[in-house]
């Protein structure tokens, strides 16, 4: 599919969603616009970053308030996703048996997976030793340590609050992204992954291989299987 076609087809895709938004999320989006529903200044610059990646179609979506009480088939319709194992969450992960990075070895990376898959964080700690080894590391598998970073500093790394969080336009952009090899097997379509924006009601969607050329990320098998 060339770009022209894949830009008409994104077109009436948001045309296509942003009806079956107001009718399946019960929300008035034309009330919003009217109340000069305009693109926020963090949406213009994750915007901005996507073109200038080379991320292009992408889609931001504003959702309702209480869209994180309601199930994953209910966000997928909200997003009008292709399924539930297109919508992704971007966390940040602390090597906790280190005080800072050293070399090969990253004190926090941001992990990306599905919210239909748990994150293994016994494997992504094996990962993340032997990435450590190739690099010519000399650390042992006893320092490494991966948990969940606290909350107050994945925000203070990223500049995104919880259910915000992203690597687009990240106050850290330095920071290793690792994305689980299930997301990366959706690139085979030219359907969308959607994650968080900075805001907790804002998505974007864009396709995944055009993630990966723009932002690099190690693309390994970190989540429990099913």
């Amino acid at each position: 599919m060339s770009d022209k076609e894949r830009l008409v087809a994104l077109r009436d895709r948001q045309l296509s969603l942003i009806a079956k938004l107001s009718q399946f999320c019960d929300h008035d989006f034309d009330q919003d616009e009217a109340a000069g529903g305009r693109k926020s200044d963090n949406q213009a610059r994750l915007e901005a970053e996507l073109t200038a990646k080379g991320v292009v179609p992408h889609a931001f979506v504003r959702v309702p308030q209480d869209y994180y009480e309601r199930d994953l088939e209910w966000r997928r319709a909200c997003l009008s996703a292709e399924s539930i194992l297109h919508l992704c969450k971007s966390i940040v992960m602390e090597n906790t048996k280190i005080e800072e990075d050293v070399p090969g070895c990253p004190k926090y990376c941001c992990v990306i997976v599905q919210y239909a898959a748990r994150l293994h964080a016994e494997k992504l700690k094996r990962l993340m030793h032997k990435q450590h080894k190739e690099e010519g590391g000399v650390l042992g598998i006893k320092s490494f340590n991966m948990r969940l970073a606290p909350e107050e500093v994945s925000t203070r790394l990223t500049g995104f609050e919880h259910n915000a969080v992203t690597p687009i336009y990240s106050a850290a952009p330095d920071m290793p992204i690792v994305l689980s090899h299930r997301i990366a097997e959706l690139g085979a379509t030219d359907s969308f992954m959607w994650l968080g924006a900075g805001e907790t009601d804002l998505k974007v969607g864009f396709n995944v291989q055009d993630f990966i050329r723009a932002y690099n990320p190690m693309v390994v098998d970190c989540t429990y299987d099913t």
